[in-house]
Formats: C-alpha cells, structure tokens, sequence
C-alpha cells in the first residue's frame, strides 16, 4: 500500500497554522473565518501511476517528484462563496492554493505580460520554486473579462519530465493582479483518461447488473 510510506513531516495541526499563516502573507484578512482540514489524495494521477509506470515506479515518484497526497485545509464562512483552501504536502511545502472570489469582486486589468511577471515572482519569491526547471506554455495563457477585472490562467512545465505520457505542470490563475490559485498537477492525457473512464463505467454496469441478477 503506497498510503504506508508517506513520510509525514507535518502534523494535522501544523499544516493547518502553516496555511493560515499562507493566507496571511497573501494580506488578506481572514480572522474571523471558520477552518478545517483533511489528508486527501488525488486519486486520478495516482491511479495513472500505478497503471502506466508499475508500482515500484509509481512509488518512487510520489514520495519523491510527483505530489498526489496533501492537507487540504478550507477557510470560509458560512453562506459566503469567498474562502480560501491551501494544499500542503507530507513534507510541509505549499501544493495547491485557491483563493473563491465573487464574480463582481474589483481588480485590476493586466496585459499578458504583466500577468506573466506577477505569476512568476509568486512562484519565485512566494514558493521558492525553480523557475529554470520549468518552461512557460504560452499557448496555455488564458484571460477572461469579468465586469470588474480580468483574470488569467497561466502553465509552466516541468523541462525534460515525463511519468510515461504525463508532464509535471504548475498552474498560476489570477484575479485582477491577486494570486487567485495554484496547482501543481500531473497532466494525465486526456486519451487515456477517456479510456479508463469507459473501463470504469462497463465495470460500474457489470456491478450493477450482478446485483440485480
């Protein structure tokens, strides 16, 4: 079981004071929010692993190059679309970051390039991530106009890596001039995941059909 040899270097309740801590740093108050927190794994990338590459594989490149499993811990109030999730990985380092904003929430209008340099010292100077690892997909820059602003999602990959089909990406999204997300994501092809899709809804059938009879 790959669950066995995660190597928790932070506890439930430090990966909850660190992605408080996170928000904070953002300048965003959030004190009065409500929070909570659970160890989750993305069940789509590992499940690719374990198929394309073999256990052993799969288990070497999620304790090692690949995130799957994290704390994810929620901000929010209740009834208020606006909150926060920060995703922290077993080893204490920041993964995922999701910032929901009202539709009408203000914000500034920034040209492509301005996003690009916004999205970059984040992950430079807020992450601490080695940007010369990775290159930039330009044909991944994404804007979209909202009455108050302009957002735009924006991908880097990592250079030279390959799980066997998937790339290893970072996804930055802005609203306005505010980091509004983050991932790092195993990008499983889309070939691939429209396969297993159909395997799991004949399985799901044949189950049901079982019962039935």
């Amino acid at each position: 079981f790959p669950e066995a040899a995660v190597n928790f270097q932070v506890t439930r309740e430090s990966a909850l004071e660190q992605a408080r801590a996170f928000v904070a740093a953002q300048g965003l108050p959030f004190t009065d929010y409500q929070s909570a927190i659970v160890f989750s794994v993305n069940e789509n990338e590992k499940t690719y692993l374990e198929r394309e590459a073999g256990i052993e594989e799969a288990n070497r490149l999620m304790s090692s190059e690949v995130n799957v499993w994290y704390w994810d811990a929620r901000f929010f109030k209740p009834l208020q679309k606006e909150e926060f999730r920060v995703d922290i990985d077993p080893a204490g380092r920041i993964v995922g970051y999701r910032h929901a904003l009202e539709e009408a929430t203000p914000g500034e209008r920034l040209e492509r390039a301005q996003a690009i340099t916004h999205a970059e010292s984040f992950l430079r100077d807020t992450l601490h991530l080695p940007l010369g690892s990775y290159t930039f997909l330009p044909a991944e820059a994404n804007s979209s106009v909202h009455p108050n602003r302009t957002d735009w999602t924006l991908t880097w990959e990592r250079t030279g890596f390959r799980a066997k089909d998937a790339p290893y990406r970072l996804l930055v999204a802005l609203a306005g001039d505010r980091i509004a997300g983050y991932q790092e994501v195993l990008q499983v092809p889309e070939a691939w995941q429209r396969d297993f899709d159909r395997m799991r809804s004949r399985n799901n059938l044949l189950a049901a059909l079982a019962t039935i009879s």
